[in-house]
């Protein structure tokens, strides 16, 4: 009698945390470059699911909706036709909205902003990390400005959203201005992502002609956040013909979703509008975060094989050709890449990046 009132109580215990996780709040890790740099490849997340709408345990039938997202927020949605897969984006497009999304040339973004949007009233005023306003020109030595440019550096375009909000009223936009290569530096070293790291810090060899990657603040609503731009070809797939031009007007429940880490990201320009029936929940927290370096660590493996097969390789020599990252030094990557690719090789590289535990979004 006992074993069996304890079976039932255990059993009662594992149903109520599983509903309350299918139903109020759900842990997340992030896996993907996605959302670099507000969300790290390594990043744990709280997600809020009872943040939009009460669902019920185990269907996910929506109950009753508490509200819509806002824009600028983060959110966690089902994707078309997946729903058992999660993603998690930022909302910058809304229900009624006319949107456009442009490729513009960094060098020009000031120039063809003055030209063609103005900063949503939130952006106005916001300064960025480097003290900044939206609309300031600003000049980035060896990629814009009177510095001549430094190879291998090449400056990319970058993705611009402009809305009408409700189709009314000017263009508006959410004052887009870059930061100094030594912001993007040191925002992204730890992010996990060899396309996120600024050239210098890549191995002197084959394979590495990337393009430099560029943060650009913007402000919607009251959120502050950071983008990552490093393609020189922002090519997308419209929802329009005109997407680039006069824009496109959502659908009455149809929100438009961006990767703040922009050309790394499958969100709605792949994918589409996004319906809200879709949406699952909002990020709350972060609550753990490990920067385990797999991709780096990938890649220097690979780069090192190379090197011994060539005619002049020597054991030890892919130290030599190392990714230049301050919590992973090269004799760490030889160490943890190449000399040893046990299991627990990945446990010792680890680290805890700890400024970022119980960030908020």
């Amino acid at each position: 009698m006992a074993q069996a009132i304890n079976f039932v109580a255990v059993l009662a215990v594992l149903v109520f945390v599983t509903a309350f996780q299918e139903s109020c709040l759900q842990a997340n890790k992030i896996p993907a470059a996605s959302m670099i740099p507000t969300l790290k490849v390594g990043d744990y997340i709280f997600v809020g699911k009872a943040s939009l709408s009460l669902r019920a345990p185990f269907s996910g039938t929506e109950l009753w909706r508490l509200r819509d997202p806002q824009r600028g927020e983060v959110v966690t949605f089902h994707p078309p036709d997946e729903d058992r897969v999660m993603y998690v984006k930022r909302v910058v497009g809304l229900p009624g909205d006319r949107i456009r999304l442009r490729s513009v040339p960094l060098c020009d973004l000031a120039a063809d902003l003055a030209a063609n949007s103005q900063p949503a009233p939130a952006a106005q005023l916001r300064l960025t990390r480097d003290g900044h306003t939206a609309g300031e020109a600003v000049e980035l030595p060896g990629l814009c400005g009177s510095a001549a440019r430094i190879a291998p550096y090449d400056a990319p375009t970058v993705a611009v959203l402009e809305y009408r909000d409700q189709d009314q009223g000017p263009w508006l936009n959410f004052g887009p201005r870059p930061l100094s290569l030594a912001a993007a530096r040191e925002l992204l070293s730890d992010a996990g992502s060899v396309g996120a790291l600024q050239p210098e810090q890549r191995p002197n060899v084959g394979g590495y002609d990337l393009p430099t990657p560029i943060l650009v603040q913007e402000t919607a609503g009251q959120r502050d956040y950071v983008t990552v731009e490093k393609s020189r070809d922002s090519s997308d797939f419209a929802l329009c013909p005109t997407m680039q031009t006069s824009g496109c007007v959502l659908p009455e429940t149809g929100y438009y979703l961006l990767g703040d880490n922009r050309d790394d990201s499958k969100d709605s320009r792949y994918l589409g509008v996004i319906d809200r029936s879709r949406m699952i929940g909002v990020p709350l927290r972060i609550y753990m975060s490990l920067a385990a370096y797999d991709e780096i660590c990938e890649e220097f493996a690979r780069m090192s094989e190379n090197m011994e097969g060539s005619a002049d390789g020597e054991e030890g020599g892919g130290a030599a050709a190392a990714f230049d990252l301050p919590g992973f030094p090269p004799a760490d990557q030889q160490a943890y890449c190449v000399d040893d690719q046990g299991s627990s090789s990945r446990f010792r590289r680890m680290h805890v990046r700890w400024e970022r535990l119980w960030q908020g979004f």
